[in-house]
Formats: C-alpha cells, structure tokens, sequence
C-alpha cells in the first residue's frame, strides 16, 4: 500500500466503490473490487466468487450483496485455506461479527430489501425485469452505489483499525 493518509485511501475507495456501482453493477464485487484495487487484496477469480451474491444473494433481497463483498474483503485478510485452522475461523467469524455489526448498525438492516425500503422507500425485485427496468430508470440504482460506497469504505476503515494495525501497516 503506498504512502497516503488514511483519510484520502478512504475517500478514494469509497469514489472507487460508488463509479463500480454506477457503471457495472454489482454491489458485492464493486465493494469487494474497491478494496481489492486500493488494498492489494485478492485476484479475480476473487471478483468472480463475489459476483453471484449480489441484489441481496443473486437478486433475493436477502443479505445484502455490499456487507458480503466487504465481509470477503477480511475473509481475504484473516482466514486461512487450511480448514484445520480453528483459530482463523474464529478470527474470521469474531471481526466478521464486529464489521457486520458496524454495516447493520449505519444501515438499519443487513438486509437488502430492508435496506431498500429506509433508503428508497420500497424494496424493489431485482429479479423480475420490470422491476429491475423501474429501479434503473428511476435512479433508484444511485442510492444503492451510496451504499456501495459507504460500505466500501467502511469496510477499509475496519480493516484498517483492526486488521492491517496488527501486520505494522501505517493507518496516518
């Protein structure tokens, strides 16, 4: 990570999660894709596995695709591909807890059509084109891209305070 205060990497993986929504949809890759680009983590096979989580687990309106793609983030960071490592799993599972305590905390809900309703007024199913057709083309989708961006850079602020403080990684 190159030398830059903690507050411009924020802000510029915050922008970076909000343009992803905006021009690729997603939510859960472009969260998972803006950490990756400003955080060095994980590849693409990485943004593959995130894709199909988004709308809410493949456009369920279940659990929100942004909190699954930061969650991947520190899965990336903390747990380990040894499954005998109980002590991963148990580092993995206590901050995932914390961070998606923090998500639900900003968000009312961890969950999409929750979500949805607070911000947009109404859940829409994304799954049913004439819907997915009304959230687009009445800018619904933008409110989603500020969730994008708020949980992207949430997520690196945790990361920052809680995973990256412990490997020496300067937080200034």
């Amino acid at each position: 990570m190159s030398k830059v205060s903690r507050e411009a990497l924020l802000s510029r993986i915050e922008e970076a999660g909000r343009s992803y929504e905006i021009k690729y949809h997603g939510c859960s890759r472009c969260v998972l894709k803006a950490l990756q680009d400003h955080m060095g983590l994980g590849n693409g096979e990485c943004i593959k596995a995130s894709t199909p989580l988004a709308g809410g687990v493949s456009l369920h309106g279940k659990t929100c695709g942004a909190a699954l793609g930061g969650l991947m983030a520190l899965g990336l960071l903390v747990s380990k591909e040894e499954l005998s490592d109980e002590k991963a799993l148990m580092l993995s599972l206590s901050l995932g807890y914390r961070l998606a305590k923090q998500i639900e905390n900003k968000f009312g809900s961890l969950q999409c059509d929750e979500i949805q309703k607070r911000a947009l007024g109404r859940s829409y199913n994304l799954a049913d084109p004439s819907d997915s057709k009304v959230f687009l083309e009445t800018g619904a989708s933008l409110k989603c891209a500020e969730v994008v961006a708020n949980v992207a850079r949430l997520t690196a602020a945790f990361l920052l305070d809680h995973v990256l403080e412990k490997r020496g990684v300067n937080k200034k």
